[in-house]
């Protein structure tokens, strides 16, 4: 039978340690890993984005936040409607991070991954 769930290891791997070394980047230069860096919080940022909007949409107020202009208005509209922005963030960085560990345990085993674009 496969194992279904994560092991308690496996857990805190993903918890602990350095995303690079999880998809086996550990050694590359600090300067492509500043690169990647920037990609990986460009692209957890958009997911932040969208997640948020969506949650805005089901609350049928995004008429209401299209017209926010300051950030401390938006920042105050999405506490008034329970969206926790901290807790999104944290949520969308690690669901990206064992994304990144699952290709890169695929690769390793030998499987074609494909990297999907934003």
């Amino acid at each position: 039978m496969a194992q279904a769930l994560a092991t308690q290891k496996e857990v805190n791997d993903l918890l602990e340690k350095d995303v690079f070394d999880l998809i086996g980047l550990g050694r590359i230069s600090d300067k492509k890993k500043e690169d990647l860096r920037a990609k990986i919080v460009d692209t957890i940022q958009a997911r932040i984005f969208r997640r948020i909007v969506k949650m805005i949409e089901e609350k049928g107020k995004l008429g209401e936040y299209d017209k926010l202009e300051k950030e401390e208005a938006v920042e105050d509209f999405l506490k008034k409607n329970g969206i926790d922005t901290n807790q999104i963030y944290v949520e969308e960085a690690m669901i990206y991070k064992a994304q990144l560990a699952t290709a890169g345990n695929m690769i390793d085993a030998g499987f074609d991954v494909k990297v999907a674009k934003k």
